[in-house]
Protein backbone atom coordinates (compact mmCIF):
# COMPACT_ATOMS: atom_id res chain seq x y z
CA UNK A 1 0.00 0.00 0.00
CA UNK A 2 1.47 3.37 -0.99
CA UNK A 3 1.83 6.29 1.43
CA UNK A 4 -1.08 8.33 0.03
CA UNK A 5 -3.40 5.32 0.37
CA UNK A 6 -2.21 4.83 3.95
CA UNK A 7 -3.05 8.45 4.80
CA UNK A 8 -6.47 8.17 3.11
CA UNK A 9 -7.27 4.98 5.02
CA UNK A 10 -6.14 6.49 8.33
CA UNK A 11 -8.19 9.64 7.78
CA UNK A 12 -11.32 7.67 6.92
CA UNK A 13 -10.98 5.26 9.84
CA UNK A 14 -10.13 8.00 12.35
CA UNK A 15 -13.04 10.22 11.30
CA UNK A 16 -15.55 7.43 10.70
CA UNK A 17 -14.91 5.73 14.05
CA UNK A 18 -15.91 8.83 16.05
CA UNK A 19 -19.58 8.66 17.02
CA UNK A 20 -19.73 12.35 18.00
CA UNK A 21 -18.47 13.38 14.56
CA UNK A 22 -20.94 11.07 12.82
CA UNK A 23 -23.76 12.57 14.90
CA UNK A 24 -22.73 16.08 13.75
CA UNK A 25 -22.06 15.03 10.13
CA UNK A 26 -25.08 12.85 9.45
CA UNK A 27 -24.25 12.63 5.73
CA UNK A 28 -21.09 10.66 6.55
CA UNK A 29 -17.37 10.83 5.85
CA UNK A 30 -16.23 10.97 2.22
CA UNK A 31 -12.96 10.84 0.29
CA UNK A 32 -12.79 13.81 -2.13
CA UNK A 33 -16.45 13.80 -3.28
CA UNK A 34 -19.66 13.25 -1.32
CA UNK A 35 -21.83 12.28 -4.28
CA UNK A 36 -25.50 12.67 -3.40
CA UNK A 37 -24.97 12.51 0.39
CA UNK A 38 -27.37 14.63 2.41
CA UNK A 39 -25.64 17.46 4.27
CA UNK A 40 -24.02 18.03 6.64
CA UNK A 41 -21.11 15.74 5.79
CA UNK A 42 -17.31 15.66 6.01
CA UNK A 43 -15.03 15.50 2.98
CA UNK A 44 -11.28 15.00 3.02
CA UNK A 45 -8.90 15.19 0.10
CA UNK A 46 -5.18 14.59 -0.02
CA UNK A 47 -3.04 17.12 -1.81
CA UNK A 48 0.66 17.67 -2.47
CA UNK A 49 2.32 14.46 -1.26
CA UNK A 50 6.05 14.97 -0.84
CA UNK A 51 8.83 12.47 -0.21
CA UNK A 52 11.18 13.14 2.71
CA UNK A 53 14.55 11.72 1.69
CA UNK A 54 17.58 10.76 3.75
CA UNK A 55 21.20 10.08 2.77
CA UNK A 56 21.38 8.00 -0.37
CA UNK A 57 18.11 9.46 -1.67
CA UNK A 58 16.07 6.87 0.19
CA UNK A 59 12.54 7.80 1.13
CA UNK A 60 12.18 7.92 4.90
CA UNK A 61 8.66 9.33 5.19
CA UNK A 62 6.02 10.99 3.04
CA UNK A 63 4.25 14.18 4.02
CA UNK A 64 0.80 14.99 2.63
CA UNK A 65 -1.46 17.99 2.96
CA UNK A 66 -5.03 16.94 3.67
CA UNK A 67 -7.94 19.33 3.38
CA UNK A 68 -10.58 18.12 5.86
CA UNK A 69 -13.83 20.04 6.09
CA UNK A 70 -17.44 19.88 7.16
CA UNK A 71 -19.90 20.93 4.46
CA UNK A 72 -23.45 22.02 5.09
CA UNK A 73 -26.38 23.57 3.32
CA UNK A 74 -26.59 26.53 5.69
CA UNK A 75 -26.21 30.28 5.81
CA UNK A 76 -24.01 30.11 8.92
CA UNK A 77 -20.52 28.73 9.56
CA UNK A 78 -21.58 28.23 13.20
CA UNK A 79 -23.83 25.35 12.10
CA UNK A 80 -20.66 23.39 11.29
CA UNK A 81 -18.77 24.14 14.52
CA UNK A 82 -19.53 20.84 16.27
CA UNK A 83 -18.23 18.77 13.36
CA UNK A 84 -15.18 21.00 12.91
CA UNK A 85 -14.41 20.77 16.62
CA UNK A 86 -14.45 16.97 16.44
CA UNK A 87 -12.22 16.99 13.33
CA UNK A 88 -9.74 19.18 15.16
CA UNK A 89 -9.84 17.02 18.30
CA UNK A 90 -9.16 13.90 16.22
CA UNK A 91 -6.46 15.21 13.89
CA UNK A 92 -4.71 18.25 15.32
CA UNK A 93 -1.35 17.64 17.00
CA UNK A 94 -1.40 13.88 16.64
CA UNK A 95 2.09 12.69 17.58
CA UNK A 96 2.06 8.94 17.59
CA UNK A 97 3.04 5.82 15.80
CA UNK A 98 -0.46 4.69 14.86
CA UNK A 99 -0.20 1.63 12.65
CA UNK A 100 -2.43 1.43 9.57
CA UNK A 101 -3.20 -2.07 8.30
CA UNK A 102 -3.43 -2.98 4.64
CA UNK A 103 -6.84 -4.63 4.91
CA UNK A 104 -5.37 -8.13 5.20
CA UNK A 105 -4.16 -7.68 8.76
CA UNK A 106 -0.59 -6.74 7.86
CA UNK A 107 0.90 -3.37 8.79
CA UNK A 108 1.12 -1.08 5.76
CA UNK A 109 2.58 1.96 7.49
CA UNK A 110 2.36 4.23 10.46
CA UNK A 111 1.22 7.78 11.01
CA UNK A 112 4.13 9.66 12.51
CA UNK A 113 2.42 13.03 13.01
CA UNK A 114 -0.56 15.16 12.01
CA UNK A 115 -1.24 18.83 12.72
CA UNK A 116 -3.34 21.65 11.32
CA UNK A 117 -1.41 24.19 9.27
CA UNK A 118 -4.29 26.52 8.34
CA UNK A 119 -8.01 27.02 8.85
CA UNK A 120 -10.33 26.71 5.84
CA UNK A 121 -13.55 28.59 5.06
CA UNK A 122 -15.53 28.69 1.83
CA UNK A 123 -19.09 29.54 0.85
CA UNK A 124 -21.19 29.64 -2.26
CA UNK A 125 -24.74 30.20 -3.40
CA UNK A 126 -26.34 27.63 -5.70
CA UNK A 127 -28.57 29.69 -8.00
CA UNK A 128 -30.33 26.61 -9.37
CA UNK A 129 -31.64 25.61 -5.91
CA UNK A 130 -31.46 28.90 -4.05
CA UNK A 131 -29.38 27.24 -1.33
CA UNK A 132 -26.32 28.52 0.48
CA UNK A 133 -23.47 26.13 1.23
CA UNK A 134 -20.68 26.54 3.75
CA UNK A 135 -17.37 24.67 4.04
CA UNK A 136 -15.38 24.88 7.28
CA UNK A 137 -12.36 22.94 8.42
CA UNK A 138 -8.61 22.97 8.03
CA UNK A 139 -5.54 21.94 6.12
CA UNK A 140 -3.66 19.20 7.96
CA UNK A 141 -0.09 18.06 7.39
CA UNK A 142 0.19 14.28 7.81
CA UNK A 143 3.51 12.45 7.92
CA UNK A 144 3.48 8.72 7.21
CA UNK A 145 6.16 6.05 7.09
CA UNK A 146 5.59 3.03 4.90
CA UNK A 147 6.47 -0.39 6.37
Amino acid sequence: MDAVSIVAKWLYETLHNDSALLAAATGGIHDTLAGDAAPPFVVYQIESPEDNLVVGAQRHTVTCEALVRAIGQTDSYAALDTAVGRISALLDRVDSNQTVNDGNGAAAGRIVACFRTAPYLDAYYDESTGQQWRHKGGMYRVTVQEV
